[in-house]
């Protein structure tokens, strides 16, 4: 069973279960939002856009974008033009976590 916690997001009361940090209405929003980022992205005029470009056509902060990225529900092998900052340094990146885990 999980336990009580409020989400990072709102800051509601919610079981939370798993990793999940977030309560199920602030997820469900999440989720569309990566949809529409996904969705903008499937398209193959829009395969090279920047981090910005996709910021901007699709109303999706670009913190929320680089979530997506070190959450590894986006790919940067499949988009040459999107990176992320490096969360101790700030420099821009486009390996993923789990790519760098696996050269060491």
């Amino acid at each position: 069973m999980g336990t009580l916690d409020n989400c990072r997001e709102c800051g509601h009361l919610f079981v939370k279960n798993g990793s999940i940090n977030i309560c199920k209405s602030c997820f469900d929003k999440e989720e569309a939002l990566f949809q529409r980022v996904s969705s903008f992205l499937k398209k193959r005029a829009n395969r090279t856009a920047t981090t910005h470009e996709v910021m901007k056509e699709t109303g999706v902060s670009d913190s929320l974008i680089h979530q997506f990225i070190r959450q590894g529900r986006l790919v940067l092998t499949n988009f040459p033009n999107i990176s992320y900052p490096c969360m101790q340094c700030s420099d821009s990146r486009r390996e993923t976590l789990l790519f760098m885990l696996s050269r060491n």
